[in-house]
């Protein structure tokens, strides 16, 4: 039994760093990116897209990873981080979420999830036929 517990403190001490550190920075990195989330509900607030009336390449850049974050479609965290809240920023989500080009694009090369919703190769604007909501072919 004593060769048991000779690194019990040891190994516990070593584990309660490591949960010490790993706590912090999860926080400290929740709060940024709440701080974003909140910045980006400010702003579309106040007009439909991020740069103003129009759709613009800074919703393009930005939609994959807030967008999908609050629409509930990366890392899971929309419920933790009480996305709801953040009404434009949903509607914002939303309404791109709803352009062909844009489910199109989520479709690009993605080899997980439902089948229909993959096109793991694209070749030709054909490669959509059958496989979005809306039946109109891509342009271009």
């Amino acid at each position: 039994m004593g060769k048991i517990l000779d690194g019990v403190g040891t190994i516990l001490d070593g584990v309660g760093k490591i949960l010490a550190f790993f706590l912090s920075a999860l926080t400290s990195h929740l709060l940024s990116l709440r701080l974003c989330v909140c910045s980006l509900e400010r702003q579309l607030s106040a007009r439909p897209y991020l740069a103003g009336d129009a759709y613009s390449i800074a919703d393009i850049a930005t939609f994959p990873w807030y967008g999908a974050l609050v629409l509930g479609l990366l890392y899971g965290a929309a419920e933790f981080l009480a996305v709801h809240e953040y009404t434009s920023v949903i509607r914002w989500a939303e309404a791109i979420a709803a352009r062909p080009a844009v489910a199109r694009g989520r479709m690009v090369n993605k080899a997980w999830g439902d089948p229909a919703e993959q096109l793991p190769e694209r070749h030709a604007a054909s490669d959509f036929e059958g496989k979005l909501k809306d039946p109109s072919p891509p342009k271009g």
